[in-house]
């Protein structure tokens, strides 16, 4: 059984067997007591089908097109991807915000 530390983070689990568990004391005992039993009365595992249902499409290919290859590493493609503000490419630099930029720039 994977089993979660009391006190430790999830990424601490460990497995162990009903020996181990029965010798760490009485809480890990009845905690698997407690999921034997939920387990043998048939409870849900905790997992719904509702999960798997399709919300919405993001993008879509024809099929048999060929595959889009990953941007280039330092191309504006593979920086625009990666950042969430707007990207400037050759040519096309953002306006300046203020006065003094504008006065600078011309």
């Amino acid at each position: 059984y994977l089993c979660k530390v009391r006190g430790l983070a999830h990424v601490h689990a460990r497995w162990m067997v009903p020996a181990d568990i029965r010798a760490d004391g009485r809480l890990s005992l009845r905690a698997l007591q407690h999921f034997l039993s939920r387990r043998d009365a048939g409870a849900e595992s905790g997992f719904s089908e509702t999960w798997t249902a399709v919300e919405r499409v993001l993008a879509a290919r024809e099929p048999g097109a060929e595959p889009i290859p990953p941007p280039a590493p330092g191309s504006a493609a593979a920086f625009a991807s990666a950042s969430t503000g707007p990207v400037e490419t050759a040519g096309s630099a953002a306006a300046p915000t203020d006065t003094a930029t504008a006065a600078a720039a011309a």
